[in-house]
C-alpha cells in the first residue's frame, strides 16, 4: 500500500483492517448517515473509497483534531481551577452557612452558590475521567468511540461556562445573592462562626439589609399613600356625581329642567322667525321711505289733491305703527331669551349641597326679578 496520505508506519499499525477482505488498513471513516454504507462500513480503506460517494474524512487527522479539542477543554478546566481555588478557600465556609440558613428557613436565593461549588467539583472529576478515556482512544485511533465523546465534552464545556461567575466571586456578590437571608427576622448567631472576616461580613451585611428594607418600606408606604389619595379623590368625585344625579332625579326639578329645555327650544325658534321678520320690516321701512319721497315729489311736481296726499301719508303712518308694534314683539322675545339663558346658567352653577331647594329658590328669585323689570 502506498502511503500517500501522510500516515506514518506507526500510525498505520494502530489502524484497523478494512472489512472488505483486502487486508488493507482503514484510513477513512464514514460520517454521513445518509450513505448506503454508513451502518455496514463506517471505516474503510482506499479501495472502498468508491463505495462512499461523499467527502472523505481521514481517521488520523480527525483523531488529532479531537485530541486538540479535548486539550483545549483541559486547559480551560485548569485555568478555572487556578482562579477558583482562592475563592473556595475564602468563601466556601461562609457560603455553606448562608446556604444552610436559607434552606432551613425556606428563603429563596438568586443562585445556589454552594450547589455550584459542588457542581464544579463534579465537573472536574468527570472531565478528568473523560480525558483519560480520550487519550486511550487516540492512541488506538478509535475515531468511532472518540466521536461519541463530543456531545459529553460540549456538555461539560457549557456547564463550566455557566459556573464562570465563581471565578469572580466577592463579598458584594455574596451579599446580593443572600440579601433575603440578611433581611430575615432571625439572625445567624455570630458565636457559631470561627472566621473573623465572616463575622464582620455577616454583622455589617445584616445592618445594611435592615437599612435597605426600611428605605424600601418607606418608599412603598409613600406609594400606598399616593394610591389611597387617588382612590379617595375618585370616591369623592363619584359621590358628588351621585348627589347631582340624585338631585336631578327629583321629579319636580326634573320636570322644570325639561320645561326649561323645551322653552329654550321654542324661544330659539321664535328668535329665528323674529329675525326673519326684522329683516322683512327693514326692507319695508326702506320701501316706505322711498314711497314717502315719491309722494312728496308728486305733490311738488304733479299738484296732487290734498285728500289723496293725506291718504298716502296716513297709510305710511299706519305701517310705521305696525312696525313699532313688531319692534316691541322683538324686544319681548329677546327678553324671554335672556331669561331662559339666565335660568340655564343658574342650573349649571347650582351647588351640590342644597340640591332642589337651592334651585327652586334661585328660579323663584330669577322670576321675581324678571317680573320687576
Amino acid at each position: 500500500m502506498r502511503l500517500t496520505l501522510g500516515i506514518t508506519e506507526g500510525q498505520l499499525e494502530n489502524l484497523k483492517e478494512c472489512n472488505c477482505g483486502s487486508k488493507q488498513k482503514c484510513v477513512y471513516y464514514c460520517n454521513n448517515e445518509t450513505c448506503p454504507r454508513f451502518n455496514c462500513q463506517k471505516l474503510y480503506c482506499e479501495s472502498c473509497e468508491e463505495n462512499h460517494d461523499h467527502g472523505r474524512d481521514l481517521i488520523t487527522k480527525s483523531c488529532d483534531k479531537q485530541s486538540k479539542e479535548h486539550s483545549a477543554l483541559a486547559s480551560q478546566m485548569q485555568d478555572a481551577q487556578n482562579s477558583l481555588n482562592p475563592k473556595q478557600e475564602r468563601f466556601y465556609a461562609l457560603v455553606v452557612i448562608l446556604s444552610n440558613f436559607a434552606r432551613t428557613n425556606s428563603i429563596q436565593v438568586k443562585k445556589d452558590i454552594l450547589a455550584d461549588f459542588e457542581k464544579m467539583r463534579t465537573i472536574e472529576s468527570q472531565a478528568l475521567n473523560m480525558f483519560k478515556t480520550q487519550q486511550a482512544l487516540v492512541v488506538k485511533y478509535d475515531i468511532i468511540e472518540l466521536l461519541k465523546l463530543v456531545p459529553y465534552r460540549e456538555q461539560l464545556k457549557n456547564e463550566l461556562l455557566s459556573l464562570q461567575y465563581l471565578e469572580a466571586l466577592n463579598e458584594e456578590m455574596i451579599y446580593q445573592n443572600y440579601e433575603e437571608v440578611f433581611k430575615h427576622q432571625t439572625s445567624i448567631p455570630l458565636s457559631t462562626l470561627t472566621n473573623p472576616e465572616d463575622k464582620d461580613f455577616i454583622y455589617f451585611s445584616k445592618i445594611r439589609a435592615l437599612q435597605h428594607q426600611r428605605s424600601q418600606d418607606l418608599v412603598e408606604f409613600k406609594a400606598a399613600l399616593v394610591e389611597e389619595s387617588k382612590k379617595t379623590n375618585d370616591v369623592n368625585s363619584k359621590l358628588k356625581q351621585w348627589e347631582l344625579t340624585s338631585i336631578l332625579g327629583t321629579p319636580s326639578l326634573q320636570l322644570k329642567v325639561t320645561t326649561l329645555t323645551q322653552t329654550v327650544i321654542e324661544v330659539t325658534k321664535s328668535k329665528q322667525l323674529l329675525e326673519q321678520k326684522v329683516e322683512a320690516l327693514s326692507i319695508l321701512v326702506q320701501n316706505l321711505s322711498e314711497s314717502n319721497l315719491r309722494v312728496q315729489e308728486q305733490v311738488r311736481n304733479q299738484g296732487a289733491t290734498l285728500s289723496s296726499v293725506q291718504n298716502q301719508v296716513l297709510s305710511v303712518q299706519n305701517e310705521q305703527i305696525e312696525f313699532k308694534q313688531d319692534q316691541q314683539e322683538i324686544k319681548q322675545a329677546q327678553d324671554d331669551i335672556k331669561k331662559a339663558v339666565n335660568v340655564i346658567q343658574i342650573l349649571q352653577n347650582l351647588p351640590i349641597q342644597g340640591g332642589a331647594s337651592s334651585l327652586n329658590s334661585s328660579m323663584s328669585y330669577q322670576s321675581t326679578n324678571s317680573d320687576n323689570r
